[in-house]
């Protein structure tokens, strides 16, 4: 969820280096569904598989339309 805050962390500083390790994605949904969150926000958006999906590939399609703003180098 923190990806969403990269434009912004990348306005105020944009000379900062981002690590963004990207875990495949049934892992990610998997580990993020058994866990026991407390943010109301996190229960509602990992109450099940499908809903958590959604906002997997919400916040990916995000990160794309940031792309240029971003300018990620791959390794």
């Amino acid at each position: 969820m923190n990806m969403t805050l990269l434009p912004l962390i990348r306005r105020a500083f944009p000379n900062a280096r981002i690590i963004l390790a990207i875990r495949h994605p049934c892992d990610t949904l998997l580990s993020c569904f058994l866990q026991n969150f407390r943010a109301h926000e996190l229960v509602l958006l990992c109450r099940d598989l499908n809903t958590l999906a959604a906002a997997y590939s919400r916040i990916f399609g995000y990160w794309y339309a940031q792309w240029s703003l971003l300018q990620p180098i791959q390794l």
